[in-house]
């Protein structure tokens, strides 16, 4: 069966996330005064601008603030963050369909903890956190916006060129500001007035991520 680029574009934003999952080294988000207990995972600052599971922006405290998590709460997103880390470490190196299986297990799982866990006003929030979190890139890695957007075939491709220019820059390291910056306000010239306020309104208000590599902080051009 042959694949399209949208779905090619959904398999990379799955394996970027089971190998934040999977990787060796365990982030810190916002350097906070205390190291996190040892083996404790928290999505850092660097992955912004990449499509990641929600159960790990849960990990970051001022994704828990703004979505006013109970203590219960986000103990409990902790727990399940540093079980599928350790799940997705023991995949490291391998292949095959019962990789492939177990991956997507993981995801789901962490899906499944979100659905179950959170309150409707917080999960509607958390989606809002995870389109800004993802930047761009959302436009085109999830087709539910592209169609609703009515994305054109030229914006489709000047803003493919975009991220992949984007990613080319980043290779596989952490975000840099300006790059990031760029990316943003590329995606910004391309769209039309309606599109740029059906695509704020799917935002709900700015994230107040903990980053400096947020490009949409002080942003007034989707306002």
């Amino acid at each position: 069966m042959c694949r399209t680029k949208t779905s090619s574009r959904v398999n990379l934003a799955v394996a970027a996330t089971i190998a934040f999952f999977a990787g060796t080294q365990i982030g810190q988000a916002q350097a906070p005064a205390a190291q996190p207990p040892r083996g404790t995972i928290v999505l850092p600052d660097s992955h912004i601008g990449a499509r990641v599971a929600p159960i790990l922006l849960l990990t970051r405290q001022d994704v828990q603030t703004d979505l006013r998590l109970t203590p219960a709460q986000t103990a409990g997103a902790q727990q399940m963050a540093n079980v599928l880390h350790e799940r997705a470490a023991t995949l490291r190196g391998r292949s095959g369909n019962d990789v492939m299986k177990a991956q997507d297990e993981i995801l789901r799982d962490g899906k499944r903890w979100v659905t179950e866990n959170l309150a409707e006003e917080q999960k509607s929030r958390l989606v809002q956190l995870d389109l800004q979190w993802e930047g761009p890139s959302a436009l085109l890695s999830r087709p539910i916006i592209k169609d609703s957007l009515r994305l054109e075939d030229t914006q489709i491709t000047g803003l493919s060129k975009a991220i992949a220019q984007r990613n080319t820059k980043r290779n596989g390291g952490p975000a840099i500001a300006a790059d990031e910056v760029v990316l943003f306000n590329t995606m910004v010239g391309m769209l039309s007035k309606p599109q740029i306020q059906a695509y704020r309104a799917m935002l709900g208000p700015i994230a107040p991520f903990q980053t400096a590599i947020h490009p949409m902080r002080g942003e007034a051009v989707l306002r």
